[in-house]
């Protein structure tokens, strides 16, 4: 992940992830979510974190479907099909 620094001892954690952590964070996302046995795995986030998965890391059909951003509260079904 992105670089921490410490202020009084603790670690202050930047308000804003750069992209390439943003895209790290989504593809460590992938790589744990392929060795789960479940078939059925519900995620809640935040748009920009979902945006970054539906739109980057995955191969979303129809692809600007993917592009989309996501709404307040807004609910979307995605299957996954690993190689």
């Amino acid at each position: 992940a992105g670089s921490v620094e410490k202020v009084n001892g603790k670690e202050k954690v930047p308000l804003f992830e750069n992209k390439i952590d943003l895209m790290g964070r989504t593809e460590e996302f992938l790589a744990w979510l392929k060795n789960r046995d479940e078939r059925v795995v519900v995620v809640s986030s935040h748009a920009t974190w979902l945006q970054s998965l539906c739109a980057f890391s995955v191969q979303y059909q129809p692809q600007e479907r993917g592009m989309e951003m996501f709404k307040k509260g807004e609910l979307r079904s995605l299957g996954i099909k690993f190689d």
